[in-house]
């Protein structure tokens, strides 16, 4: 009888080795990859430990729970109450600013060309003698002290208005020919002549000075005193440079 083998199923020693040490490789990176347990005080691995790593059957690995940090740049605070109470008082505090802004682009602007056309009017022959010979007639009733130091009297009030109304009533005449009509005219033209913005005054020096002056004094109550004081100093300066006869017939210092 012949007997018909099969090809042979007996591997030779190179084959073994191979396979055992894939296998060997296997392991060690599957060892490798996983984390290893830690050890106990005695040094083993804890039983405990290496249960709920491997869990049980069929049950997913619970990865440590994590708390999200505050952002403030992501996160939005405007579902707060106080956040949104907050907000609204700011709007409300900023609302009056908003209110003052348009309160004053809605004012009407004087050009600057008329600043510079009052400041003549108030540099007028006319004006400017009308105001000195009214300052030397009321001069005298005002006294050497200084006025903070003094009893300030009713009638000293009365004329630093007339002495302003002088200046409103020149300053309305010169804006009523060029159609304008502006409130406060005289504290406008006074902020100008302090600060021009750039726009040239083309006058002497000693012209501005005067004027401002003269305007400062129609503002501020105290400097108007002190302004007729100066006015009384110079009024009795003329009278001992001129003499009383001479003085007096010369009318023009009241």
């Amino acid at each position: 009888m012949v007997s018909v083998s099969g090809p042979s199923c007996a591997r030779s020693p190179e084959q073994d080795v191979a396979k055992n040490s894939s296998r060997s490789m296997l392991s060690t990176s599957a060892s490798s990859s996983r984390p290893s347990t830690p050890a106990t005080k005695n040094g083993s691995g804890s039983s405990k430990g290496a249960s709920s790593s491997t869990g049980a059957p069929g049950e997913k690995e619970k990865s440590p729970m994590r708390l999200p940090l505050h952002n403030p740049t992501t996160c939005s605070t405007s579902s707060s109450p106080h956040s949104r109470r907050s907000g609204a008082s700011s709007t409300a505090a900023r609302k009056p600013d908003m209110d003052l802004d348009l309160d004053a682009i809605s004012r009407p602007v004087m050009p600057i060309y008329m600043y510079r056309e009052i400041l003549d009017a108030f540099s007028d022959d006319d004006f400017t003698m009308n105001l000195m010979m009214w300052s030397f007639k009321h001069c005298d009733q005002f006294p050497d002290e200084d006025p903070v130091d003094v009893e300030q009297k009713l009638e000293w009030t009365q004329l630093h208005q007339d002495y302003r109304a002088k200046f409103e009533e020149r300053a309305e005449a010169v804006l009523q020919e060029a159609g304008y009509d502006v409130e406060k005219i005289i504290d406008e033209i006074t902020k100008f002549v302090k600060n021009p913005r750039g726009f040239h005054l083309e006058a002497d020096e000693d012209s501005i000075h005067g004027v401002l002056d003269a305007l400062t004094a129609s503002e501020d109550y105290i400097k108007f005193v002190r302004h007729m004081q100066s006015v009384k100093a110079r009024k009795q300066w003329a009278r001992n440079i001129m003499g009383d006869d001479a003085f007096e017939a010369s009318g023009f210092f009241g």
